[in-house]
């Protein structure tokens, strides 16, 4: 019953933070987003007293939204905000958190941020090099170590996720409503892809965990802002992950198999219908979806398939070293800024060479194998983690950089504080 109950509160809660969001996105296409300064800052003080786990996905997602909030660099003040809470979480229970700096993937975290480091003095660019290596540094592996200190309970976990779907649901009415497909100055494939991770946490976590039919209303709603993005990446990953993790988690998925195979068919289902309804937003989406059979007229393709073999070029002529961080854009174009091959492995083969590939392959091997040897028996916990990481980890092969991919870094950290999480109700489903 008491679980029961506080699985409502977790709705209760989603539910006001998206409809203040709503609110306050309106106003950003009024120009009015300083009116909403105060709010802000009230929600920041709220939350580093009481919630500082919530601060993670405000920081990790914050290029999602931050151009429309006047004053200084959102990202680096909800950061420091987080950082702040972890230091005074540290101070206050240094006994029962210290004891969890004990994983080897953490060193071998360290040790690849030391290579990317050292990187610096061979690289032939100068201030995009620095900029890169320190928002690594800091942000990325920020995003992976803070939640060994901030994150450690299921409801801490469940409150991550909270803000997670808060702010995918709220990108996806405020797209919907005023027909942008980039809500809050970023781009579509922001949209499209908070708003299919948010259809994987409410399928896999409060689905299962609350029962209730307001879930289901928030996935579709959030699979229309999937769909109006226009984004291809979703119409593929989010059934592949769903597919995924039911194959994975096959044993203790058998009596609930009805659900997820019912979810994939409803997902085709609602696409028809959303055909019917937006067809603007869908011949979009076909235009794109029929680019890809046509790699000669998409300049997408054209343009990644270029950047694959200027990266793999640069693995070639330098296996052991790599160009350095930062100095992708200025072996490729010649110009010192800001430029990546779109695709994890291939910038950090070029820039860090075959020594950072291992270190970051060597990274996933030992997460993935704490992930798996500390599974707990609370299925919509564990199996919604893996979902978050695999759909992460795929984006992150077809999008951004290491800068950009601090969302991944975070799911990762979060594996490394399973043993808390996992634990804590061991036997419960």
């Amino acid at each position: 019953m008491k679980q029961w109950i506080i699985a409502r509160r977790e709705l209760v809660t989603w539910l006001l933070f998206t409809l203040f969001g709503i609110v306050a996105g309106l106003f950003t296409f009024i120009h009015a987003a300083g009116i909403l300064i105060p709010f802000f800052l009230a929600v920041g003080y709220v939350m580093f007293r009481n919630y500082p786990e919530m601060l993670l996905p405000l920081y990790v997602f914050s290029g999602f939204y931050k151009s429309v909030i006047p004053g200084p660099d959102l990202t680096v003040v909800l950061f420091g905000l987080a950082l702040l809470a972890a230091f005074f979480k540290m101070y206050r229970e240094r006994e029962d958190v210290l004891p969890r700096f004990r994983s080897v993937s953490i060193f071998t975290m360290l040790l690849f941020l030391f290579w990317m480091m050292l990187s610096l003095i061979y690289t032939d660019s100068n201030g995009p090099a620095i900029e890169k290596a320190v928002k690594v540094l800091l942000l990325t592996g920020g995003a992976f170590f803070l939640p060994l200190i901030l994150v450690d309970s299921q409801k801490k976990y469940a409150n991550v996720l909270l803000a997670i779907v808060s702010l995918g649901t709220i990108m996806s009415v405020v797209s919907v409503v005023t027909g942008a497909r980039t809500v809050f100055g970023s781009n579509y494939l922001s949209l499209g892809f908070i708003s299919s991770l948010s259809v994987l946490i409410f399928l896999f976590y409060f689905y299962p965990k609350t029962k209730h039919w307001l879930v289901w209303i928030a996935i579709v709603i959030n699979v229309v802002g999937m769909v109006h993005s226009a984004a291809r990446a979703p119409i593929f990953f989010l059934p592949l992950t769903v597919i995924v993790v039911v194959a994975v988690s096959k044993l203790k998925l058998q009596k609930k198999m009805k659900l997820y195979v019912g979810f994939v068919l409803l997902f085709f289902v609602l696409l028809t219908a959303l055909y019917v309804a937006i067809p603007s937003s869908f011949e979009l989406l076909i235009t794109r979806l029929s680019a890809i059979e046509d790699a000669q007229g998409d300049d997408n393709a054209r343009y990644r398939t270029y950047h694959v073999e200027q990266a793999m070029n640069l693995i070639r002529t330098h296996p052991l070293t790599g160009v350095g961080i930062g100095a992708y854009g200025i072996e490729v174009e010649g110009i010192d800024e800001r430029l990546y091959p779109h695709n994890i492995f291939l910038e950090i083969g070029a820039e860090l060479g075959i020594p950072g590939v291992i270190l970051f392959t060597l990274l996933l091997i030992q997460v993935m194998s704490y992930y798996f040897f500390h599974r707990g028996n609370v299925a919509y916990v564990d199996h919604t983690l893996l979902a978050c990481v695999l759909y992460s980890f795929i984006n992150t092969l077809k999008a951004g950089n290491l800068v950009d991919n601090r969302i991944f870094f975070l799911f990762l950290g979060i594996v490394l504080i399973t043993g808390n999480i996992f634990t804590e109700r061991r036997g419960e489903e």
